[in-house]
């Protein structure tokens, strides 16, 4: 039987999650990519500043924290997906449930770029649109032995959403593994803006309309 892990931990410059009432923002984030890309590694690097070489199958895990962004105090859900074998109905779940994704490769292998583009095209195609907060990362810049060239990468980002933006890390170096997580996290806090601000937009307009009706039934009246 597989489980689901739950971890909570807090760092030195972080709020206790015992404050939540406080809090202003609830994120979900899930991080897909084909098995030993490094997605566990990252997630890892940036809450605990740890890095192990030897590999570990996932299954699901989640990882809860509280930080700090834009001086917003956000509660952080951060989904580690399986790699290998993940059930098509925990896949459509996780993406229905979160609100931005990271899109990890290995930059020495091939195989694991392609299943990122077929991961963005399920992503998108649950979500019903195109503009999806998504971060793709290049992981293991590191090495030598690259077999995706970054021409690859920036073709593929500038075909996706505007909610897409590209960026390399090493989870080994912890090169730009807290630019992934907090350039998700801003793409994020975009996206709701935007969407409170659509939705501001058309309250106003039906506001409007009625106060229109509302003046043309009255005029009809007095006559």
């Amino acid at each position: 039987m597989f489980l689901r892990r739950t971890r909570s931990f807090q760092p030195f410059n972080q709020k206790s999650i015992e404050k939540e009432e406080t809090l202003v923002e609830k994120l979900r984030i899930a991080a897909f990519g084909y098995g030993g890309v490094g997605k566990t590694s990252l997630i890892k690097r940036f809450l605990y500043d740890e890095f192990r070489d030897e590999y570990c199958e996932t299954i699901e895990d989640d990882y809860r924290q509280v930080l700090e962004y834009n001086d917003i105090t956000c509660d952080v859900t951060i989904l580690d997906t399986a790699g290998n074998h993940q059930f098509p109905a925990m896949r459509k779940l996780a993406i229905e449930s979160c609100h931005g994704f990271i899109l990890v490769y290995s930059v020495d292998s091939q195989k694991s770029f392609e299943e990122v583009k077929r991961l963005y095209n399920i992503i998108i195609d649950i979500k019903k649109t195109p503009n999806v907060p998504i971060i793709l990362v290049a992981n293991k810049s590191d090495t030598h032995a690259r077999e995706v060239p970054n021409d690859e990468a920036y073709i593929l980002i500038n075909a996706m959403g505007n909610k897409c933006e590209f960026i390399e890390a090493s989870a080994k170096f912890n090169l730009n593994t807290k630019l992934v997580f907090y350039d998700l996290m801003r793409l994020i806090s975009e996206e709701k803006n935007e969407i409170l601000e659509l939705e501001l937009i058309n309250k106003n307009r039906s506001r409007s309309r009625i106060s229109s009706l509302r003046a043309s039934f009255s005029h009809v009246i007095k006559l």
